[in-house]
């Protein structure tokens, strides 16, 4: 009897140990995996910081580890967003929203307001997109690094200029909130945490100052400021991601094909197309073959062009006819 109750006793107790043993190891694990695998690869491999994600989402929760289970939310609404999944970026925000508000993360609190409103703008729910961005706005105020209030701040402006866009409100306000996201990421400084955060920002900026500049038919202005963000894109100093490089490429690619110079559109759209080879972005890779197509079209109909003037010089030339043996030649089609 005595060797059976030591038995259950260590039977439990070596249960209660491994349980608590693998607690810490499941939560340092889960930590590891968010810091150094999820973030690190989200830039450049949304699908795989997707995969981790859901991965570190799936142990916190059977532990109730809270702060994995928000920061893995943080990392999935950010790269289903990317990854044009906008249903799916408002389906998290719930619990990302309620996890943040149990532990005062007003940092992630007002990221997911935000994310979730730019998903309805992309939706089309223009009302509960406008409110989304306003309560970000607010609880972006209560956060305690400047730094990241700011380049949170920045954001937000980036994601109103895109809802007044998407609600045809006057250039104006679009020109608006673009000017103050680019205003307000040049107050970050250049600390190691937020180098390429304060440049991803300014990289975006530049991209929809250019854009509404082609607008504003300011075409010198367009190319003034993407030429800035390529700079950063080119700088192995930042590292803002190759989504926004493709990007920049493409916006260059149209500019150009508007100004009708197709030999830099197909230079800048294949430039634009090896790079969205390496990361995927569909959205951005239907806007580099149509311009590309419709570049080499126009290409296509110069050359027939010039055959056809050619052949009308030929056939409208002065007919230098003379007769030989009965028989008449023409000199024009002597060749």
């Amino acid at each position: 009897m005595k060797t059976l109750y030591y038995l259950l006793s260590c039977m439990i107790f070596g249960i209660t140990y491994s349980q608590n043993s693998e607690q810490l190891i499941t939560r340092s694990k889960i930590d590891h995996d968010i810091e150094e695998e999820a973030e690190k690869v989200s830039v450049r491999d949304p699908k795989k910081a997707i995969e981790i994600s859901n991965n570190t989402y799936r142990l916190s929760k059977i532990i109730d580890y809270k702060n994995g289970m928000k920061e893995s939310c943080n990392i999935l609404m950010m790269k289903y967003y990317d990854t044009g999944n906008f249903k799916k970026v408002i389906e998290i925000s719930k619990d990302a929203e309620k996890l943040s508000l149990e532990t005062a993360d007003y940092e992630i609190l007002s990221n997911t307001y935000r994310l979730r409103a730019s998903s309805f703008t992309e939706l089309g729910f223009n009302d509960d997109s406008h409110k989304g961005f306003l309560k970000a706005l607010t609880v972006a105020d209560k956060i305690e690094s400047k730094n990241y209030k700011f380049y949170q701040k920045s954001l937000i402006y980036v994601g109103l200029a895109s809802y007044n866009a998407h609600i045809n409100a006057p250039l104006d306000s679009v020109i608006y909130y673009q000017t103050k996201s680019l205003e307000t990421a040049t107050k970050i400084d250049d600390s190691e945490d937020f180098l390429n955060k304060k440049y991803y920002n300014l990289t975006l900026g530049y991209i929809n100052l250019g854009m509404t500049s082609i607008a504003s038919k300011k075409i010198k202005d367009a190319e003034m400021y993407f030429f800035k963000a390529l700079k950063i894109c080119k700088n192995p100093k930042y590292h803002v991601g190759k989504d926004l490089e493709a990007a920049t490429l493409n916006e260059f690619a149209w500019l150009y094909y508007d100004q009708k110079e197709y030999d830099k559109v197909i230079n800048y759209a294949i430039e634009a197309e090896k790079l969205e080879r390496q990361i995927s972005k569909p959205y951005i890779r239907r806007d580099i073959y149509e311009v590309l197509f419709r570049a080499q079209v126009e290409i296509g109909k110069k050359r027939i062009l010039k055959i056809h003037e050619s052949i009308y010089k030929l056939e409208r030339q002065p007919c230098k006819c003379r007769k030989k043996d009965n028989k008449y030649s023409c000199q024009a089609y002597d060749r």
